[in-house]
């Protein structure tokens, strides 16, 4: 990662005889990241270690004195310069008593941090600090804790030491640092000492609390857990005036910004007259929202067109068993009707001979479908003259994709049969598995 100037401090030192000293701090090497998620944690990092040099009372000289103060020459030299010596040479261009250099690394899920504070009169490194960090926002924490350690307001020790957390109300699902670990009360053994963030959730309720652990100590404390602030979506989609429902709920037509959203987990569908449906599962973070500004977050649908006739019909086969009236074990079954999104009417055919029509409603539009049915059939037996009629009631299950061709699905749907002519006749249990074909 190339290092360039980025901002040079004005630094009082802390030393009896009261000299005065600046102290410039280079971008962070950043290896193994991808260039611009590199440059991006670079930045943020500088930006971090800028803000605690200023609040530990020390000014800060803008990065546009820097450009002045540097000929071109030498900010080409500055690009990958690591070396102490190196950063001496540059230091002494600078007129700069002593430089900060780092680098961030990440081994799994865990960020490591090392500082250098370079005496660039002496060539050699004055202060040194590594600490770790659990997430990319406790590495804030470590960043500011490490620019303590170099000016020497505070010792740094390694090691590891213990956490006990508990939650109100009790019983919460206990996260270090996004990771799972039980549930409250917890003991937490034997972890990192270092920055970390312990978070906690129940049903809807979330906490969360930062922390820095010393080596060898115990940290007692309690997690209160509230509920998320809800957060905006905007929705768009091509073409506009497309219905919006989340978790089956209608919202309005597209364009829309949706303001009460809870923070979790959501099926977005996207829906507009003769075109395939948009659908998806997205999950929303109270905590990104707010860190992002409360920006609302964008979701875009392009929806393409499908085949669509002026009434909604669909057609419905599949395999059906039925103990009591069809004495081959499996047979077939088909049925056409007319289709709205919550109801479906048919009539059908189940050989050998069953004439049957049946009404669906649905209770349920998302990933998956499921509704109820009821179905008057009228078994025709060869030995009579008449029919033999029946009702049957139970549920359906199933799911269904848009294609450009209409809605291609499958469903499961199991019913119980009660013969109405023969009293005293058993309960039948048909089970059927269909395809579907709506248009």
């Amino acid at each position: 990662m190339h290092i360039v100037i980025s901002i040079l401090f004005a630094l009082t030192a802390g030393s009896s005889a009261g000299a005065s000293e600046k102290i410039a701090v280079v971008d962070f090497a950043t290896p193994g990241f991808p260039a611009i998620e590199g440059k991006a944690l670079s930045d943020n990092l500088v930006g971090i270690v800028a803000a605690e040099v200023a609040a530990l009372g020390h000014s800060v000289v803008s990065s546009s004195d820097i450009n002045a103060m540097l000929s071109l020459e030498k900010q080409k030299e500055l690009i990958g310069c690591t070396e102490v010596s190196c950063l001496a040479e540059i230091g002494g261009a600078l007129g700069v008593e002593m430089m900060v250099n780092g680098s961030v690394g990440k081994l799994g899920d865990v960020f490591s941090l090392t500082l250098a504070l370079v005496d660039t009169r002496k060539a050699e490194v004055r202060a040194r600090f590594q600490g770790t960090a659990g997430t990319e926002a406790a590495l804030g924490a470590t960043a500011k804790r490490g620019v303590a350690v170099l000016v020497g307001k505070v010792v740094d020790v390694g090691g590891t030491g213990m956490i006990v957390v508990r939650t109100i109300p009790a019983g919460g699902s206990v996260f270090l640092d996004g990771k799972a670990v039980g549930t409250e009360p917890i003991t937490l053994d034997e972890v990192i000492a270092g920055d970390h963030v312990v978070s906690a959730t129940k049903s809807s309720l979330k906490g969360t609390m930062p922390l820095a652990l010393v080596s060898g100590a115990t940290e007692r404390f309690t997690i209160q857990l509230k509920e998320s602030a809800p957060v905006k979506i905007k929705v768009i989609s091509t073409p506009p005036d497309a219905r919006v429902l989340i978790d089956s709920v209608e919202k309005g037509t597209t364009p829309i910004v949706i303001s009460d959203v809870a923070s979790g987990e959501h099926v977005i569908r996207i829906e507009l007259a003769g075109h395939i449906a948009y659908e998806n599962t997205h999950v929303f973070s109270s905590d990104e929202f707010v860190k992002a500004g409360e920006v609302p977050f964008k979701i875009e649908a392009t929806l393409s067109s499908r085949l669509e006739l002026p009434i909604p019909l669909i057609a419905v086969a599949g395999i059906t068993t039925n103990a009591e009236t069809l004495t081959n074990g499996i047979t077939a079954q088909v049925e056409v009707g007319v289709s709205t999104r919550w109801i479906e009417g048919t009539i059908g055919y189940v050989r050998p001979y069953g004439y049957m029509a049946t009404v669906r409603g649905f209770l349920y539009h998302g990933l998956i479908d499921a509704g109820v049915l009821v179905r008057a059939l009228e078994y025709l037996q060869p030995s009579h003259s008449h029919g033999s009629p029946s009702l049957s009631g139970g549920l359906t299950v199933g799911r269904g994709w848009d294609t450009f061709l209409g809605v291609l699905g499958v469903r499961l749907e199991g019913l119980v049969n009660k013969d109405l002519e023969r009293h005293g006749a058993p309960l039948n249990v048909p089970l059927a598995l269909v395809g579907y074909w709506r248009l």
